[in-house]
Order: C-alpha cells, then sequence, then structure tokens
C-alpha cells in the first residue's frame, strides 16, 4: 500500500518554502480560490500530500471537501497540476476531481492513480480521457479502484468498468491571477455504457446519463444507465443526434 494512503498532514505542518517566493505566492492563492467556492477541507486544514521517485509535480496533493449543494456528498480533488513553479509558464487547465456520496479512501488513491497516469502520457489527459477502470475488495474486505484493464484474480465489485473525464456538472471555475481553472470530473461507466460511447461519442453517452438522472458521484455500485425504464428509448432518440447536437445541449445544462 502506498505511503500517501497514510498520510494526511495539516497544512501548517507541511515544509513551509520562502514565503516571497513566487511559488508560495501563487500557490496560496489557488488553495484560497478553492476554498471560497468549497469552505474549508474535510478534516479542517487537512491535505494528502503526493509523491513519486521519477517525477515531480511540486505541491502535489488531494484536498476533500464536503458538498451541501447537488449533486450532494464530497468533492475530492487534486491541487498541483494548475501551479506554475515560475511567472509565464503554461499550465494545465484543470484539476482532477471525484465525487463521491460518502467519504471513501478509494476517492484519493484514485487521484493518484490519475496524477500517475498524467505523468505516464506526459501530460496528455484531457477532456473526454477514457481509461478502463474498475472497483474491488482487498483480501480485508476493503474497497478500493483502479485504472486497468488486468482485473484477473480481482474481486471485482459492482458493473463500473471504465471512467470517462469530463467538466465538472456545476462548471467550477477557481478566480487566479495566474489563469482561471476547472475540475475534471470522474465519471464511472459500465461496459454496455463503454460500448454506447463507442457507437457514438462519449458525449451521446453523458447526455444520456444526464437525461436520465445519473450525477457525476462515482458510485462503485451503479447499474448501467440502461436498466432505468425509458433509457433505451430515450438513446434512440439521442444517437440520432450529431456530436455538436449532443454536446451543446450538454453545455446548456447548469
Amino acid at each position: 500500500m502506498p505511503d500517501f494512503r497514510k498520510i494526511g498532514q495539516l497544512v501548517d505542518q507541511l515544509p513551509q518554502p520562502n514565503p516571497s517566493s513566487y511559488w508560495v505566492r501563487t500557490w496560496e492563492e489557488r488553495g484560497r480560490a478553492v476554498k471560497t467556492l468549497l469552505g474549508d477541507t474535510e478534516p479542517p486544514g487537512m491535505v494528502t500530500p503526493f509523491s513519486w521517485k521519477e517525477h515531480l509535480l511540486p505541491g502535489a496533493c488531494a484536498m476533500t471537501f464536503h458538498s451541501p449543494s447537488p449533486p450532494a456528498g464530497y468533492i475530492h480533488m487534486t491541487l498541483g497540476l494548475t501551479q506554475p513553479v515560475s511567472d509565464g509558464e503554461k499550465t494545465f487547465p484543470w484539476e482532477f476531481a471525484v465525487r463521491t456520496h460518502d467519504n471513501p479512501e478509494w476517492a484519493n488513491d484514485l487521484l493518484y492513480q490519475l496524477l500517475t497516469q498524467w505523468h505516464w502520457e506526459k501530460g496528455e489527459v484531457w477532456f473526454g480521457s477514457y481509461f478502463p477502470f474498475c472497483f474491488f475488495k482487498d483480501r480485508g474486505g476493503k474497497l478500493w479502484s483502479g485504472i486497468s484493464d488486468d482485473v484477473a484474480g480481482l474481486k471485482l465489485v459492482g458493473t463500473i468498468r471504465g471512467l470517462y473525464l469530463w467538466t465538472d456538472e456545476r462548471r467550477l471555475s477557481f478566480k487566479a491571477s495566474t489563469g482561471d481553472f476547472g475540475l475534471l470530473s470522474v465519471v464511472g461507466v459500465t461496459e454496455d455504457e463503454v460500448g454506447l460511447a463507442i457507437s457514438t461519442t462519449p458525449a451521446h453517452l453523458m447526455l444520456l446519463m444526464r437525461r436520465m438522472g445519473i450525477s457525476q458521484v462515482c458510485d462503485p455500485y451503479r447499474s448501467s444507465v440502461l436498466s432505468i425504464p425509458g433509457a433505451t428509448d430515450e438513446w434512440r432518440r439521442i444517437e440520432s443526434m450529431s456530436h455538436d447536437e449532443a454536446f451543446d445541449e450538454l453545455q446548456g445544462m447548469a
């Protein structure tokens, strides 16, 4: 088990760089921008720092917030992808996020996996990216998740078998002097839902899920959207739409 899963340090206990440095000023500004919209972390003042032996992402961590507004639950998000190290540096426009009903340990673990994938792909992980994904239980019965298509030997849970990264449904935008940034949220999908996206586009699938009332909350036990009464008829209407029509309707949904 990676060490980061056991680490939850209070912000004021982390090593403090020179407070006058550009990096610190912009980092603190980003933290304030996030808390302006989401409030304090859960628990208060707590972050989960991330690190890698072969990669560097200064300040990379996960932060968890309770979200009372729909969809109610928790938002787990990274902070580090959008952080400029030097003045004028071009940065990633999004942080990764996972929405959950409760506050599970697997959520921050998944964020670490996404950041690791981002390193592996040399930053080529964007809006609409797809990864094979599943939930499973370890030998002690604890629930985890994994970005992998190798599920041999795993005690699988539920029918979620993939994930898409999509613009967060609340369209959160964090304001910073070095550039505003948003969230790319994990949307867990079943195998037959992946088939729908392949036969059309991911935007068509996301539109079907939204029309059928499925939020971006990542639920390990969620059934396929096609199991909802009326979903098949709704899909027949959606699959005849062009990509732009489906995408534009999604963009118009607040």
